[in-house]
């Protein structure tokens, strides 16, 4: 899923894949009544599938997250 070029939009949110930092990621955000769910999903060190999931908090917040959780090595 991650390897194929996604921008879709619905009539509660959105997903898409791009390429940020040498990282190819899906971003998904969705709003249902007053709340956002929001995800995050890549592929860390060729190895590890990390998901990231927030409720009430946007993806640009949820992105900052993953780039805090990208500088550790495990």
């Amino acid at each position: 899923m991650l390897a194929q070029d996604m921008d879709l939009k619905t009539s509660n949110g959105w997903t898409k894949t791009y390429t940020l930092s040498h990282l190819r990621i899906m971003v998904k955000e969705e709003q249902d009544k007053e709340i956002t769910l929001s995800e995050v999903e890549y592929i860390k060190n060729k190895r590890y599938h990390v998901r990231l999931n927030g409720r009430n908090i946007n993806s640009d917040e949820l992105l900052k997250i993953m780039n805090d959780f990208e500088k550790t090595d495990f």
